[in-house]
């Protein structure tokens, strides 16, 4: 558990985010599923403000136009991304594999269009833990 007490697994998902609990599976050497709860800016005075979101994003179908356009929040350039890392796992001490890279351009993919994918209703935050992590384990 982290501080925000979500698991860091949940079956065959991982935690990559707990600051929205946004959770990734592998479906593919450049597939991932990717799931999070995403606040809503509203102004009713409610607590059910946020939703669960998902999306399926393959790397492997994207142009290398595509992928810098996904990665240029976060990072100048995809040469700029692997050198931040350590470079590939076999030039770098700490660097991480092709299949790493493409879970990061899948997940900077995911949270650019996060906001277009919900897969619940709107409600409040522990409603959307439970919501979620059911989502994952039926899966």
């Amino acid at each position: 558990m982290n501080v925000y007490g979500l698991p860091s697994n949940v079956g065959s998902w991982f935690l990559t985010d707990s600051d929205c609990a946004q959770y990734c599976r592998r479906l593919s050497p450049t597939r991932y599923e990717f799931t999070q709860i995403v606040w809503l800016d509203t102004t009713e005075d409610t607590d059910k403000t946020y939703c669960v979101t998902r999306s399926v994003e393959d790397v492997g179908d994207m142009t290398l136009d595509e992928i810098s356009g996904h990665i240029s929040s976060y990072y100048k350039t995809l040469f700029g991304m692997v050198e931040s890392y350590g470079g590939l796992h076999d030039t770098g001490k700490n660097a991480l594999t092709v299949a790493d890279y493409c879970q990061l351009i899948a997940e900077c993919a995911f949270e650019n269009e996060v906001g277009n994918n919900s897969i619940s209703e709107v409600m409040d935050w522990n409603h959307c833990v439970d919501f979620q992590r059911g989502y994952m384990l039926s899966q």
